[in-house]
């Protein structure tokens, strides 16, 4: 329900993003409750440069899709760093 009100569809893409939001681990986890529990924008801290406003201004991710870039982070910061700032640039 939260994804819908903010303006996920409901479709087959937004079922795989519900599942690897039940799929987090630790501070990712409490990231996603904070966010659930609040309403608040998600924030944490540069991993390898990047950090939720990077993704939230450049890339125009929700919560929920900066919530999953964070693990993405956590579990490989070096190459998951190159990727977003790559999809930055290629944005423009």
């Amino acid at each position: 329900m939260r994804l819908a009100e903010i303006g996920y569809p409901d479709n087959e893409q937004t079922e795989t993003t519900v599942g690897r939001l039940c799929s987090l681990r630790e501070e990712s986890r409490e990231l996603l409750l904070n966010w659930l529990r609040k309403e608040s924008p998600v924030a944490f801290s540069p991993i390898q440069g990047v950090d939720s406003v990077f993704l939230r201004d450049n890339l125009g991710m929700k919560e929920p899709a900066i919530i999953i870039a964070h693990q993405m982070l956590l579990d490989d910061p070096n190459e998951n760093a190159k990727y977003f700032r790559h999809l930055a640039i290629t944005k423009r």
